[in-house]
């Protein structure tokens, strides 16, 4: 899990995770990491993004991403 997040780091998780089990475990976007377009990257390519907004507020889960081995979580900084 990298970009704006409070504990940028590798994770070891469970093989059933998706992209929001790795936010979790990286403790969530920082104040500047978006919470719109969190992207799911495997092989140098965006398989995926994640808006962690709309499962917040909608509980709506749908684009979330189940990981394999080796994926990146991106958390960019928000825009303006």
């Amino acid at each position: 899990v990298t970009g704006e997040v409070d504990r940028p780091a590798s994770y070891r998780i469970s093989s059933a995770a998706t992209a929001m089990t790795a936010l979790y475990a990286a403790g969530g976007p920082t104040e500047r990491g978006t919470l719109r377009t969190v992207e799911v990257r495997r092989g140098g390519r965006v398989v995926g993004t994640v808006d962690v907004y709309d499962y917040l507020v909608r509980g709506d889960n749908s684009g979330d991403v189940r990981l394999e081995n080796g994926d990146i979580v991106f958390v960019p900084p928000h825009g303006p």
